[in-house]
């Protein structure tokens, strides 16, 4: 169970590290794709993820959360080449089906069989650490891919990619060295649930009012810096950067993702548990409105807001969700909570594409800032209605559940 843990911890660096996301837009500019078009396939990728996501966390759950690894892994490889070697928009969508189906496979399978481990080892409280630490390995290597895809990019745009397909061969063995822990199918936070799709869907959707406040929360702070991301690029771009400092700019948020995430823990503490997640949604909104107002080199560090969000919510809300479902649905309920932030950025995604080619970019982020004004005001007034005393609701994770 140790060696599984230190074997996750270089499988989520290899996974993130991401030699050809600096320079993915002007690559797919290159081909003549546009930013609705590049958000279409982002929900191509999304809506493959929508309809395997359950499916595949019920396989890793039934058959084994390795066995659904490699599977993943297998996938996620093909998809890279298929990339590497393509050079119009259809084999684009043909490797994005790919790797949605080979990410929907990890999705969930990664972070059960963390858990589980942790648990097998009587120490689940140290996943919310294992999730900070590992975010801020992921933060790194993504920092040191950014800065290795800009150089790499100086032979060719298409380098980056290729090389990227390469190094996606070296997660195989990892999923092939990982051992399947022992499960514990009970729970004293949690009501038995049966090990079947439509039980666990039922109750992290209807029956778990907490949880279902925690997926709602989490696809929607999910899909407000998901765009984000995607838009930070074109950003460059719109202040004259030069496309050899992209790199060099990409590696120095994800550094910061790497140290936000380190801080998850003590910020949650400082402020509680609901007033950090509060926090976030408004950080991410203004942070779009700040952007859009003066476009200039001298706002570009306001970027770090989204990835602040991004650091801060994963560890908080990754801990909170486990610690409600027991180990037999573990990876089921983690897939309905990966599936409800593909199918909100999905839908939304591509309106924000429409937005910005429409328009301009400017626009795009004042209408982002719109978008997830309203919905992150909607699933906090939510909250209210989950628990209205703030010390319980601060506490929210560690209640008795009434399924």
């Amino acid at each position: 169970m140790e060696r599984n843990i230190k074997l996750l911890y270089v499988f989520r660096f290899l996974r993130t590290f991401t030699i050809f996301a600096a320079v993915v837009l002007p690559f797919f500019q290159l081909y003549d794709v546009s930013q609705t078009q590049f958000y279409l396939m982002q929900s191509i990728f999304a809506v493959t993820i929508v309809v395997l996501e359950v499916p595949s966390g019920y396989f890793a759950d039934l058959k084994g959360r390795k066995t659904a690894l490699l599977v993943g892994v297998l996938f996620i490889a093909v998809g890279y080449w298929i990339y590497a070697l393509g050079d119009q928009i259809a084999v684009f969508i043909f490797g994005e089906l790919l790797l949605g189906i080979g990410y929907s496979f990890i999705s969930g399978a990664d972070e059960a069989l963390a858990f589980d481990s942790y648990q097998a080892l009587d120490r689940q409280e140290e996943y919310k650490q294992f999730e900070a630490k590992s975010n801020s390995y992921m933060a790194l290597s993504e920092a040191s891919a950014s800065v290795l895809g800009g150089l790499l990019a100086i032979i060719s745009i298409r380098t980056p990619i290729i090389a990227h397909a390469a190094l996606s061969l070296l997660t195989i063995p990892i999923a092939l060295l990982v051992v399947e822990p022992d499960r514990r199918t009970n729970s004293s936070t949690v009501s038995t649930v049966r090990p079947s799709i439509i039980d666990a869907a039922r109750t992290t959707l209807v029956g778990n009012k907490q949880l279902r406040w925690f997926v709602l929360y989490g696809a929607i702070v999910s899909a407000l810096t998901h765009t984000a991301v995607w838009l930070t690029q074109p950003y460059y771009q719109l202040v004259d950067i030069p496309i050899g400092w992209f790199g060099v700019l990409w590696a120095a948020q994800s550094l910061a993702l790497g140290l936000f995430s380190r801080v998850a823990v003590r910020y949650e503490s400082a402020l509680g548990r609901r007033a950090a997640l509060t926090s976030l949604p408004i950080i991410g909104v203004v942070t779009y409105i700040g952007l859009a107002i003066y476009p200039t080199l001298a706002v570009l560090p306001l970027i770090l807001g989204f990835y602040f969000v991004r650091g801060v919510q994963t560890p908080m809300l990754r801990q909170a969700v486990n610690e409600l479902v027991t180990s037999d649905v573990r990876a089921t309920v983690l897939s309905i909570n990966n599936l409800v932030k593909q199918l909100l950025y999905a839908a939304l995604g591509p309106i924000v594409g429409v937005a910005v080619d429409a328009y301009s970019l400017r626009t795009g982020l004042f209408f982002s800032a719109l978008l997830y004004g309203v919905l992150g005001a909607a699933i906090l007034i939510f909250a209210t209605s989950v628990d209205a005393d703030r010390q319980a609701t601060s506490e929210l994770s560690h209640q008795p559940v009434d399924s």
